[in-house]
């Protein structure tokens, strides 16, 4: 708990994630009762790889992995602007692709990943209010 922060909900999924490991640790030992015990400490080992595949944004960046493996790699080009500098997407030379029909194949697909990560992010919380009051021994 000292190396956490108090501007970032991030903090606080780790406390979480934590708690629940102990909570499954103890259901999947000896000192457990239930005869659910197993069966929720799976189901809760589950939902924390859930939860934690949403707090890295695993979903959020499959666009620039299916994007790269596709067509190949979108670099940064950085061109400077005065003091500032801007900065733009230089897409890969395809034989009969635009650069326009690139970026738009490239924002279909972040539109695709953003959409999978907030689904992620609801079944979290929706499996958890769900769950986790019976998820005691």
């Amino acid at each position: 708990i000292w190396n956490q922060y108090d501007f970032d909900y991030e903090y606080a999924l780790d406390v979480f994630i934590f708690q629940l490991n102990k909570i499954a640790d103890f259901l999947d030992s000896d000192r457990a009762y239930t005869v659910s015990a197993k069966a929720n400490a799976s189901s809760i080992r589950r939902l924390i790889r859930l939860m934690k595949d949403v707090k890295d944004e695993k979903f959020l960046m499959e666009y620039h992995d299916r994007f790269k493996e596709k067509y190949g790699e979108v670099k940064i080009k950085y061109t400077p602007n005065g003091k500032y500098f801007t900065i733009e997407d230089e897409f890969p030379v395809i034989e009969g692709k635009t650069e326009e029909e690139l970026n738009k194949i490239y924002v279909d697909m972040m539109k695709e990943s953003i959409t999978k990560q907030e689904k992620a992010h609801k079944l979290v919380w929706k499996l958890l209010e769900r769950h986790i009051r019976g998820w005691w021994d």
